[in-house]
Order: structure tokens, then sequence, then C-alpha cells
């Protein structure tokens, strides 16, 4: 199949906003951690803030990184080519695999979804972590692939049409 290629990166300003959001919610996780280590607390004053405190400071600041990653990245969210659709973090959907595109909400969120012939046969192609997410988001909704909104700078609606229109061109 002859596609005209194009791709389709983050808004840089919601990535910012992630990453700044991000970066305060690291630093108000880690700020029990911090009170215990430089001696103004008493650990048994903090004996359930430390636990909480570690897991949001580790949470927080993985999603912190990963926004600075995507702010940082060359690499596409999206890129639609002869080869079929590739989607960061996702095997490439041939396609041959590749059975149409929409947008959906699901959970007060818009979303591109990518749908494959065989959803449950693309999801082996996955990796394990990426598989467990993908069976989670299949119960809400129905397909083999989900791109946020919020990672897409224009509407999911027009982007499904748009990839929709390079698989059904006469």
């Amino acid at each position: 199949m002859k596609v005209e290629p194009f791709e389709i990166h983050a808004p840089k300003r919601n990535m910012l906003i992630l990453f700044g959001l991000g970066v305060i919610m690291t630093a108000l996780s880690a700020l029990p951690l911090w009170l215990w280590l430089s001696g103004h607390s008493d650990p048994e004053d903090l004996h359930i803030m430390l636990p909480i405190g570690f897991v949001g400071a580790v949470f927080f600041g993985f999603a912190t990184w990963s926004a600075l990653m995507r702010i940082l990245s060359p690499f596409a969210v999206l890129k639609v080519d002869d080869a079929g659709i590739h989607v960061w973090r996702y095997p490439t959907m041939t396609w041959d695999e590749f059975a149409y595109a929409n947008a959906q909400h699901s959970q007060r969120e818009m979303f591109l979804i990518l749908h494959s012939h065989d959803d449950a046969a693309f999801r082996e192609r996955m990796t394990w972590h990426r598989r467990l997410l993908a069976r989670g988001n299949a119960a809400l909704v129905e397909g083999a692939i989900y791109v946020s909104e919020r990672m897409l700078p224009m509407p999911a609606e027009d982007l499904a049409g748009q990839i929709n229109a390079v698989k059904f061109r006469d």
C-alpha cells in the first residue's frame, strides 16, 4: 500500500504542564522523606507518611521523568507510513492487521482507538506490562491501541478520520 506518510508529535505545551505538575507532586510526596533525612522529624512522627511519601515520590518521579522524555524525544507519538501505523510504545500495526480507527470517550477522556482484525493476537506481540494495560483498557473500550487526545495536537475524531481515509481510499 502506497501511503503519504505523516507524523503526529505530542503538543509540547501539554507535556510542559504535565512535567511541571509532576515536579510539584514529586516534591510534595518526597517532603516526609526530606523531613526525616534532614533530622527535622522523628520516624515515629511520620510512621504512615514515610511509606506513602516513598511510594508517591517513586510514582510521581516516574511520571515526571516520562513527561520530560516525551518533551525531549524527537520521535512521533504516532506515525503513518507504507508499513502501517506506529504508535509510541506499541508494536507497529501493519495495514493488513488494521481494521479501522475511531474516537471514543472513556473515563471522561477522549481517546483515539485503533482496532485490528484480531485485537487479542495484536496484544500478544506487546511487552507483558503493555499487554496488561491493554487488557485493562479493553474492559472499558474495545480496541487494540489507545492514544489519549491529550497526546495529540488535534481532535482524536479528526485523526481517526484521516487514518481511515488512508486505509479506505479508492
